[in-house]
C-alpha cells in the first residue's frame, strides 16, 4: 500500500464520528428488532417501552433503519404502528399504501375501490326495516318507489289544491273553468254529499239535481271553497286524476330523496370523503369469441377517502393500541379498508353507524315546493 494511501485510509478513519456504547446499544436493539429477536421486556426496561425507543431513533435520525413493516412484529404491530404514527402523524398513510389492498393512491388523493353494494353492507345489521339491496339501491339513486304501485291521495283538493300557491292555483283554476264550460250542464245526486250552495242554484234555475253552467254560475263556484272541493273531488275526474299524479310523483320522489340524504348522511364524512364518487377503467385479462386471451378494458367505481380514512386507521390504532399478541386483530390481518370498517363498527370506536329511521312522509316544504312546479306539466 502507498504512503498516500496509508495518509488517506487514516484521516478517513479520524472523520469517522466514533459511536458510543449507548449508540452501539440502540443500534444493536435495531438489529435485533429488524431480525425478530428483540427482547420487549428488555426494551421497557431499558429504553422505557417502545414509543420512547422510536422517538430517540427519530431524534438521531436513525428511524429509516428501524422496519416497522418487519414480518416479526406482527405480534407488536398495533403497539408499533401506534407508536410510528405519535411521533409523525402521516405516518398514518404509509399504514394505509402497506395494509390497504382496496385503496389507492391517485396523485396525492386516495380512493376506494367500492361499490354502493359495499356501502350498504357498512350499516349495522340489527334491528334494521329495510334490506340492503334496497339500501344500495337508494344509495345509487336507483330505487324504484313505484315498482310495488303508486302513493295515491284520497282528498285531492286538501292534498294537493289546498297546497298550491297563487300561481299554480290560477292554472289549475283556468283548466277547471274551461271544463265546466265545456259541461255546459252539472248533473249531481242529491243523495251525495253535495254543498247546499249547489243545491241553491239549482233551486234557483228551476231544477233539483243539476246546473246550467254559465260564466256568471261558474264565476260563483269558483269562488266557493266548498263548491270547489267538491267539483275537484266528486266531479271532475280530469282535474282529479291531474293532481293525484302530482301527488304520487311528489310523494315518491320526495320520499326517496329523503331516504338518500338520511342515508348518505351518515356515510358522507365517515366512511367516504363525499357522496361523488368516480368510474374509472382499468385493463385486465378476458377471453374472446374466439376463445383466446385478449386484454379488455374493465370499468370499477371508487369514491374519494383520503380523510376518512385516515380518521378510520388512527381511530382504530387509538382503541387496539394495547392489543398485541394476536395476529388476526391487526390491521394487516384485515387487509382491506372495508374490513377494517366492519371491525371499528362491530367493536368501536364506529359502533354507533346502523340504518336511519326512514321518514314516512317527506320534507313538507320539499313537498310543496315539487307539486307546485309540477302544475304547469299537467293543467
Amino acid at each position: 500500500m502507498s504512503i498516500f494511501m496509508n495518509m488517506s485510509l487514516k484521516m478517513y478513519e479520524q472523520e469517522e464520528p466514533k459511536k458510543s456504547s449507548k449508540d452501539e446499544a440502540l443500534l444493536s436493539l435495531i438489529d435485533d428488532f429488524n431480525n425478530n429477536e428483540l427482547d420487549l421486556e428488555f426494551l421497557d426496561n431499558f429504553m422505557g417501552g417502545l414509543e420512547n425507543f422510536i422517538s430517540l431513533l427519530q431524534k438521531k435520525g436513525w428511524l429509516d433503519l428501524l422496519d416497522p413493516f418487519a414480518e416479526g412484529a406482527q405480534y407488536i404491530q398495533n403497539s408499533l404502528l401506534y407508536s410510528f404514527y405519535k411521533n409523525d402523524p402521516d405516518f398514518i398513510y404509509e399504514i394505509i399504501e402497506h395494509y390497504l389492498s382496496d385503496i389507492t393512491k391517485v396523485g396525492e388523493e386516495y380512493y376506494y375501490d367500492a361499490d354502493y353494494s359495499e356501502l350498504a353492507s357498512m350499516f349495522q345489521r340489527g334491528n334494521r326495516d329495510i334490506g340492503e339491496k334496497t339500501i344500495e339501491d337508494i344509495l345509487s339513486g336507483e330505487y324504484d318507489i313505484y315498482q310495488h304501485g303508486g302513493y295515491d291521495s284520497d282528498d285531492e283538493y286538501r292534498d294537493v289544491y289546498d297546497n298550491l300557491d297563487h300561481y299554480a292555483k290560477s292554472v289549475v283554476d283556468e283548466f277547471i273553468v274551461n271544463e265546466l264550460k265545456a259541461m255546459g250542464v252539472l248533473k249531481f245526486s242529491i243523495y251525495k254529499r253535495t254543498p247546499e250552495s249547489l243545491k241553491e242554484i239549482a233551486e234557483e234555475q228551476g231544477s233539483e239535481n243539476e246546473i246550467k253552467l254559465t260564466d256568471e254560475i261558474i264565476t260563483r263556484l269558483m269562488s266557493d271553497d266548498e263548491c270547489l272541493e267538491y267539483l275537484i273531488n266528486k266531479e271532475l275526474d280530469e282535474v282529479r286524476s291531474n293532481l293525484n299524479m302530482i301527488f304520487s310523483s311528489c310523494y315518491g320522489d320526495g320520499l326517496v330523496d329523503s331516504w338518500y340524504k338520511s342515508l348518505w348522511y351518515e356515510l358522507e364524512g365517515v366512511v367516504v370523503d363525499n357522496k361523488e364518487g368516480e368510474v374509472y377503467t382499468y385493463k385486465k385479462y378476458g377471453w374472446s369469441k374466439n376463445n383466446t386471451r385478449e386484454t379488455i378494458t374493465a370499468y370499477g367505481k371508487r369514491f374519494k377517502v383520503t380523510k376518512c380514512v385516515y380518521d378510520v386507521v388512527k381511530g382504530w390504532l387509538d382503541r387496539n393500541k394495547g392489543r398485541d399478541g394476536y395476529s388476526d386483530n391487526t390491521i394487516e390481518y384485515f387487509a382491506t379498508y372495508t374490513n377494517l370498517l366492519k371491525d371499528s363498527m362491530d367493536y368501536g370506536p364506529m359502533n354507533w353507524l346502523r340504518v336511519p329511521h326512514l321518514a314516512e312522509w317527506p320534507d313538507n316544504r320539499e313537498f310543496e315546493k315539487c307539486m307546485n312546479n309540477s302544475v304547469e306539466s299537467y293543467f
